[in-house]
């Protein structure tokens, strides 16, 4: 059947439509600039005060950027069951592939090293809930540090006015205590 129909394998690629899109709707200056910075909210969490709009058109030029159909499948498995496991494929071939009718969880207990969590109150992808229940999960990493930046959204720890001043320099300073 796949022969007949191209069935597409990424989700949401990048192409130059969506970039000329963003780019002439999200400038500084358009009305629809609005509209942009509300409709990525709805995806990440809201935080009026910290969107640099100047550079808004090139970072939506890069994004969405793709993703495969098994990574979008695999996110949402996780996001239904709740679990951090890995693909889960259904029984017949995770008994295959597995050896065990369900996919097994990651084994975040074997992980040692130093691990830093960063999250943002504002966010709507990542909530405390799950960055409290990943924290505790990671019980014999040598150290783990939890840190909470009040008002940023899930988009502004990439895109935020002043996420260099407020996150990059902190984790280049935490960084800095392990390799000095």
């Amino acid at each position: 059947m796949q022969e007949f129909i191209k069935i597409p394998r990424e989700v949401m690629p990048r192409s130059r439509q969506m970039t000329n899109i963003g780019i002439t709707l999200c400038r500084d200056g358009a009305l629809s600039q609005y509209v942009c910075l509300h409709l990525m909210s709805l995806v990440g969490g809201f935080n009026d005060f910290s969107v640099n709009t100047t550079s808004l058109p090139v970072n939506l030029g890069h994004f969405p950027n793709g993703a495969s159909q098994k990574t979008v499948a695999h996110i949402g498995q996780t996001v239904m069951s709740g679990r951090f496991s890995q693909f889960d494929y259904g029984r017949n071939m995770n008994l295959k592939k597995y050896g065990r009718a369900t996919s097994p969880d990651y084994d975040l207990e074997a992980i040692t090293a130093p691990v830093a969590l960063y999250y943002g109150d504002n966010d709507l992808l990542v909530t405390p809930h799950d960055i409290a229940r990943l924290f505790s999960a990671l019980k014999n990493s040598r150290d783990r540090t939890m840190k909470k930046f009040y008002t940023y959204s899930h988009f502004d720890f990439l895109w935020g006015v002043n996420v260099k001043s407020v996150v990059y320099d902190y984790i280049l300073s935490v960084i800095d205590t392990y390799t000095s």
